[in-house]
């Protein structure tokens, strides 16, 4: 049996080879592995890529799930880092997308403050996500992310 990061592997590969089912069904035992093997930071990495996977396949309410999982259990880790602002970045924007901008608010005002921390006000990437912050808090164009 594969590790849930190899299994993640052979997923991303299935969806670029056209196999949607195939690619759902590895990420799901990818995510099965990684729970299972207790790990918080390979939790969280497995769930964003699940999101993503997801979101890419019209499972909006999976990817939400998965979303909601990784920025979890990357907190469940104590570090509050780069990796954790995508996180969060990546639920407020999905959370956007499916017309509850007002949900994603706080995610993206938690993601402001990992990235104003890491890199700074000035950061090309804090302006990214103080752009998103400012679109979900007034519904603007949720579409552009």
């Amino acid at each position: 049996m594969s590790g849930p990061k190899q299994l993640r592997s052979h997923a991303k590969r299935a969806y670029r080879a056209g196999q949607p089912d195939l690619a759902s069904e590895l990420m799901i035992q990818a995510w099965d592995a990684a729970e299972a093997k207790g790990d918080h930071v390979i939790c969280a990495e497995v769930a964003h890529s699940a999101a993503d996977l997801f979101l890419a396949l019209g499972q909006e309410e999976r990817a939400e799930r998965m979303a909601k999982r990784a920025v979890d259990f990357k907190g469940r880790t104590g570090v509050s880092d780069i990796l954790l602002g995508n996180y969060l970045a990546f639920l407020a924007q999905l959370l956007g997308w499916l017309g509850r901008p007002e949900e994603g608010v706080p995610h993206a005002k938690r993601a402001l403050e990992v990235f104003t921390g890491a890199l700074g006000a000035e950061n090309g990437e804090t302006a990214i996500v103080h752009e998103l912050l400012q679109d979900l808090s007034t519904q603007g164009d949720l579409k552009k992310w």
